[in-house]
């Protein structure tokens, strides 16, 4: 994996658990106007545009309204849900944070989501000064699955597609930062609903797991300093990387012993631990 210069992270699934949000207002608006024919499950799709999802939302039961209108309702009422029930960032997302900024990381946001929500949500989070540059959907011409808001991001910083990584938790995200030319951590988000990230460069299950993958030595020395700890730990198989494991005997599901290079992103039964002894 050629070192990276910039990550760019993605908002909604990613620096804030907001899907669960999102849903809630959205059930509660589409029933609103619908008069209880349809709901949140009918109409919300992750990834896909607000104000599409409410395009979509109007029609399917065939009522006239202004979706943008309803859009801008849809993110002032999730903000409220989001400060009311999770207040602070997690704690991961401050760890690879902190990491990056240890180790001379830029970082910058691309999102679809509009520049009012992601401002309060940054401000909200202690946020808004740890990114270099924020490109939301207000930015760009065309919403993700188009590269635009990656292009945008990597045209601000300097850097090329190839010296930058996106963290998408989403399969339409995932689309836009491949496309845009950039390595692609396909965060597994529970929260995000069944996600197809196969096509991703690493797939992670916890946002410091990034700091493991960009900076392998760095994670074999963790590791090495932990050989008295537990036997083994669980981790996020990634291809990409393969020299993070290297130092280490695999082990899988079964316990059978596995060469670290067989810890393949996407293969079955990806979830692998590693045993506490060298090779």
């Amino acid at each position: 994996m050629q070192a990276k210069k910039l990550i760019v992270f993605d908002m909604d699934g990613v620096i804030v658990n907001s899907e669960p949000y999102h849903i809630q207002t959205c059930e509660a608006l589409v029933r609103a106007f619908s008069g209880g024919r349809i709901g949140a499950r009918e109409a919300h799709t992750v990834g896909i545009s607000t104000v599409e999802l409410y395009r979509r939302a109007l029609a399917m039961c065939g009522v006239q309204g202004d979706a943008e209108a309803l859009t801008a309702r849809h993110f002032q009422e999730t903000f409220l849900r989001i400060a009311r029930a999770i207040p602070r960032p997690a704690p991961a997302l401050l760890r690879l944070l902190d990491g990056l900024a240890a180790r001379g990381v830029r970082t910058a946001v691309a999102t679809s989501s509009p520049r009012g929500f992601v401002r309060d949500i940054l401000e909200l989070y202690g946020l808004a000064g740890r990114f270099e540059t924020v490109v939301t959907g207000d930015d760009v011409p065309r919403l993700k699955p188009a590269p635009d808001a990656y292009l945008e991001a990597l045209a601000r910083c300097g850097v090329e597609a190839g010296e930058a990584a996106a963290i998408e938790d989403s399969h339409i995200g995932m689309e836009a930062a491949l496309a845009a030319g950039l390595y692609c951590f396909g965060y597994v988000n529970p929260d995000s609903g069944n996600q197809d990230l196969s096509a991703a460069s690493c797939r992670i299950h916890d946002l410091a797991e990034v700091l493991d993958v960009c900076f392998p030595p760095d994670a074999c020395a963790a590791r090495r300093r932990r050989i008295g700890g537990p036997a083994a730990r669980p981790v996020a198989a990634c291809m990409a990387a393969p020299d993070v494991f290297r130092p280490f005997r695999c082990r899988d599901a079964g316990g059978a012993a596995a060469p670290a290079a067989r810890l393949l992103c996407g293969a079955p039964g990806a979830e692998k631990t590693i045993d506490r002894t060298p090779d």
